[in-house]
């Protein structure tokens, strides 16, 4: 399945597509808990491509067969002697139609080759 999974940084300029997908992904979370104030599916527009941006982090699509299914971010604080290779997964989400098929594990794993330094990954919720 590895080789059926890719992962794209994102640009700025794709913010647009990136923020669909959350939404997509997040709505049913957000329809059965009406989460206002911390749902991802009801982040702005501009908070996404603040994230995008950032300099302490990497935005990716998760592409699956060619087709963007998702997206998952990466933060990390080099320097920070408490942080250490740690970095942190925040949000990581797969559209609805694609869900439980393995790709999200998959790409935890993809990731611990793009980032050999982390010892450890951990979940945040921002």
């Amino acid at each position: 399945m590895n080789d059926l999974i890719k992962l794209k940084l994102v640009t700025e300029d794709e913010a647009e597509c990136l923020h669909r997908l959350q939404v997509e992904a997040f709505m049913p979370l957000y329809e059965k808990y009406q989460d206002d104030d911390t749902s991802p599916a009801k982040e702005s527009l501009k908070r996404v491509t603040e994230k995008i941006i950032e300099e302490n982090s990497d935005f990716y699509f998760i592409v699956f067969h060619g087709e963007k299914v998702g997206g998952v971010r990466v933060r990390w604080h080099q320097g920070k002697k408490v942080h250490e290779n740690v970095n942190w997964i925040s949000p990581i989400f797969i559209i609805p139609k694609f869900q439980n098929k393995g790709i999200a594990s998959t790409v935890i794993e993809q990731l611990f080759g793009i980032y050999p330094n982390t010892y450890r990954m951990a979940f945040r919720y921002d």
